[in-house]
């Protein structure tokens, strides 16, 4: 989105021409006011101006995943938390094959690792776009490395996963008034991990407030655990054994138990929809010229048949995956049913195979909406999960990770809040790791006004390259010279006393450039910022964000004065000005005739009109 700015005028435009041709009306001077006043900023009748969010750049680390050394990642004891390099190279591997990339992870995802490491259960308090999925992944991808190490000793290949195209008998055939009825293919069901070679268990239940963040987190996850990378990666390095995971909602089929044929047909055609759709999927992918970016948004908003994302409540309930994404709903009715009851069972087995290895994971997202009635039913849903593993709080084996955008480690409601939703007292068993962002320093020249406005001019002009156009304005190389200028620019717009990080438009606009409605310099230097979004440019990563609020609304009636059918009345409407009544505005569909609209009175035999509004 290189010109937001526009974005906004053309969808106010566009909107307009749409109120124009759906209640088109046969009164040209009418037409021109009704469209003075909707596209007028002063009224904003159409749609509030633009609001600016600041986004400033996250702490990087400057470490790379690949750059972190051995010794980088202590326990509570000072000894190196994995126990090799090897085991240490693994992680790395892990977390490259999907996680995150081959650039400098921000500050706080290092210091989520190594307090994780330390033994504290760890909260992620930073803001949007931060990285705080990650954040809490990456520990718990640590801990599955240290599993993933031990179990490659033993070849962890799958069966093909085909049991719902594999037809294995039939129904009886039977005559019902004359009528074979039956003989409907048989399809078996089979588990996808059915020739495993460890024992499945939960390592880790994530819970969201709601489906709506569930979906959005599973693409990650797929991206992570069950990508073309991670494959080659559990290939390589892992004997083929591999991280399942599975989002256990109202929406995972199939709801009834399989224990009749009928049943495990039903099953076998909601697989065989899924495989349909992800071949589809992918032959859209094929003839498409499609971007890297564009492929992998398509492939992972989609469930692959047989791979490591389990795909049923069969499947779930028989064999646990080590990753459960679910809502609080559905964990509370997994609790209360005998059908799950072996979810909870193996893990509290695989708890008590080894008492000092072996953690269960309790990850919370958005633990800071959990407040009131609500927050409290969730806490007790909490203890109750830990109770019926085997666990309390404060239990070795129990860890808590958790993100937040408001938590504060030096708030004593915060942590008040924490030790009483957990039940672990804040001081000795939690850790809030929160990005430490530097003071604002202004100590660059403003960028020229009127070459930002030509930049712009030029740029929608189509001359040439935009780094070039820039270039050629600003000198050579300046998005790499001047990126702290330009930096220091954007953040110049949104200081105030408040320390509001959402302004309005015009507010920004005065705050860089002074009292002015001309935004083109803003639009410029909007567009230069832009340049720095390529994908491969990782100055981007030290550059502030904007995030636009763009608010549009239905219109309401129009009304006017009597004998004055364009002098449109806006706000407090009164039912006369001028000595003139005001009425609600009409139209014919068919015409566009203009009408006059109120209630009828009729008095002494005489027919009158009065206002539906009064003051």
């Amino acid at each position: 989105m290189k010109d937001p700015i526009k974005i906004y005028e053309n969808l106010k435009e566009q909107y307009f021409k749409y109120i124009d041709t759906a209640f088109s009306v046969d009164d040209e001077n009418f037409v021109a006011k009704r469209k003075e006043l909707y596209m007028s900023n002063e009224h904003k009748i159409l749609a509030q101006e633009p609001y600016l969010e600041l986004i400033k750049p996250y702490p990087s680390s400057g470490t790379k995943i690949s750059d972190l050394k051995l010794a980088d990642i202590k326990k509570s004891d000072d000894s190196n938390y994995f126990g090799s390099e090897e085991e240490f190279q693994l992680f790395k591997d892990f977390c490259l094959a999907g996680l995150v990339g081959d650039f400098p992870l921000y500050d706080h995802q290092i210091q989520m690792i190594k307090n994780y490491a330390q033994g504290k259960n760890c909260i992620i308090t930073t803001g949007t776009g931060s990285g705080k999925t990650e954040s809490f992944l990456l520990p718990l991808f640590a801990y599955l490395t240290k599993n993933l190490f031990k179990w490659k000793e033993n070849n962890g290949a799958n069966q093909d996963y085909n049991w719902f195209t594999i037809n294995s008998g039939t129904t009886p055939i039977r005559i019902v008034k004359g009528r074979a009825t039956g003989g409907n293919p048989i399809y078996t069901p089979r588990f996808q991990r059915s020739n495993a070679s460890r024992s499945s268990s939960v390592k880790a239940i994530i819970l969201y407030p709601m489906n709506a963040l569930v979906d959005d987190q599973m693409t990650r996850l797929r991206k992570a655990l069950d990508s073309n990378a991670a494959k080659i990666f559990y290939n390589e390095f892992c004997n083929d054994n591999q991280i399942y995971f599975a989002q256990y909602n109202g929406a995972t089929p199939i709801s009834a138990e399989i224990n009749t044929p009928e049943i495990g047909n039903k099953l076998a055609q909601e697989l065989k929809v899924l495989n349909e759709t992800w071949d589809k999927v992918n032959s859209y992918i094929r003839d498409k010229d499609l971007s890297p970016d564009e492929i992998e948004d398509l492939l992972y908003s989609f469930q692959k048949v047989g791979g490591s994302e389990l795909l049923t409540r069969y499947d779930i309930q028989g064999t646990p995956p080590d990753i459960l994404i679910t809502n609080y709903s559905m964990l509370n009715i997994m609790l209360m049913r005998d059908r799950e009851n072996n979810i909870f069972t193996a893990t509290k087995e695989w708890l008590e195979e080894d008492k000092e290895n072996n953690l269960f994971h309790l990850i919370v997202d958005e633990l800071h909406l959990n407040r009131g009635s609500s927050g409290t039913e969730l806490a007790l849903l909490l203890r109750l999960v830990e109770n019926r593993l085997g666990l309390y709080p404060g239990h070795p084996q129990l860890r808590i990770l958790a993100s937040s955008a408001s938590l504060d480690p030096t708030n004593n409601e915060s942590k008040k809040y924490i030790t009483d939703f957990f039940g672990m007292n804040f001081d000795d068993f939690f850790k809030i790791v929160k990005e430490e962002r530097p003071e604002d320093v202004y100590d660059q020249e403003k960028i020229e006004k009127d070459k930002l406005e030509l930049f712009y001019e030029r740029c929608n002009s189509n001359e040439g390259g935009e780094d070039v156009i820039a270039n050629e304005i600003f000198g050579d190389n300046f998005l790499i010279n001047n990126k702290e200028q330009i930096s220091q620019m954007l953040i110049s717009g949104f200081v105030n006393d408040k320390k509001r990080h959402t302004l309005s438009l015009t507010n920004v606009n005065s705050a860089i450039f002074g009292n002015t409605e001309d935004t083109k310099a803003l639009k410029g230097l909007l567009l230069l910022r832009s340049l720095y979004n390529d994908k491969e440019n990782q100055l981007k990563l030290d550059l502030p964000r904007i995030r636009f609020h763009l608010f549009f609304k239905n219109v309401d009636d129009l009304h006017t004065k009597t004998g004055e059918i364009d002098a449109i009345q806006l706000g407090n409407l009164k039912t006369k000005m001028d000595g003139k009544k005001v009425l609600q505005n009409l139209y014919c569909d068919e015409c566009g005739t203009l009408f006059y609209g109120g209630r009828k009175l009729e008095k002494n035999g005489r027919l009158e009109i009065l206002p539906i509004s009064s003051q």
